[in-house]
Formats: structure tokens, C-alpha cells, sequence
């Protein structure tokens, strides 16, 4: 223990992960993710207690990648990657003695509709329309309210909930 800020990543080994690493880190924070390929890993919920014991700020990142064809499979997977993954930190966090003062989920970004045609052609936005009503198979639509959903799951544990 270093008497450093903690920040824990969870999906630390993606493109926003990766860096979001390395820019607590540069900022003096001690880094501790969970993941596939972490100490902590999703298999074991007692390895991610122990990482969320005492941190400062957790963020959530982890689920399949959205960088994939959205068959049926794919989608079923992104969803329940990222529902399963904040479950498994909601109980870490509530059960925690000092849990994070801050936790930031990020589920996707892939809100806006799919279209491979160019800019330029495509319609325009009507007024009042939602952007979320435009997303291809409503995935990102469905993957916006199950991570949330299961975040606020059971009352909110301690400290602040970003999402």
C-alpha cells in the first residue's frame, strides 16, 4: 500500500481502458484492474471484493466489444457481459467495509444508428426525435438500460454512482 489514491479498472485491457490506466496512473493513482487477464478476475468474486476494498474510484468498462457482427450470439453476449460484470461489482461493493466513493459505468457507444451511407445522405433528424429509438436491433438502446438497471439493482451500495 503506497497511501496513493486508488482507482480500479474494470475491462482494463481495451482501447479506453488501456489508457485510462495509464492516465491514473501518470496522475499518481495506484492501479488495480479486474478482468480476463487481471489478478482479479471475473471467476473469482473474492478476488474482486479484495480490489474494490479501499479504492477511490472504480470504473467499469468491462463486456464483450461492441466490434463485432450483431448476430443474435453477439448480442445476447454484450448485453450479458456487461449486466453479469456490474452485478459481480454491485455485490463487491456493497458487501465492502471502505467501498469506492466513486463508480462510473460506461456501457457503450455505439447509441447512434447503424448506416454505412454517407453523411451527407442521410435523413434528417426530426425534432423530438430520440436517439436512442434509431440504434441497429436496439442493442445499444437495450445495453444503455441493462448495465444501469443492474447498477441501481437492490438500492444503490455506499458512495456515488456515475453513470
Amino acid at each position: 500500500m503506497t497511501g496513493a489514491p486508488i482507482a480500479v479498472i474494470a475491462g482494463a485491457s481495451g482501447f479506453v481502458g488501456t489508457a485510462l490506466v495509464a492516465a491514473f496512473a501518470e496522475d499518481g493513482y495506484e492501479v488495480r484492474t479486474i478482468g480476463r487477464r487481471s489478478p482479479a478476475s471475473w471467476s473469482d468474486p473474492a478476488s474482486i471484493a479484495q480490489t474494490i476494498e479501499g479504492a477511490d474510484v472504480l470504473v467499469n468498462l468491462a463486456g464483450k466489444s461492441v466490434n463485432c457482427r450483431y448476430t443474435d450470439a453477439n448480442r445476447n453476449e454484450i448485453l450479458r457481459s456487461r449486466v453479469e460484470t456490474t452485478r459481480a461489482l454491485r455485490t463487491a461493493v456493497a458487501a465492502a467495509e471502505h467501498p469506492p466513493r466513486v463508480w462510473l459505468n460506461a456501457s457503450t457507444a455505439t447509441i447512434y444508428r447503424h448506416s454505412m451511407r454517407p453523411a451527407e445522405h442521410r435523413e434528417p433528424r426530426r425534432a423530438g426525435e430520440r436517439v436512442l429509438g434509431g440504434c441497429r436491433h436496439q442493442l445499444g438502446a437495450g445495453v444503455l438500460r441493462g448495465r444501469p438497471a443492474e447498477h441501481a439493482a437492490r438500492g444503490a451500495p455506499h458512495g456515488h454512482r456515475a453513470r
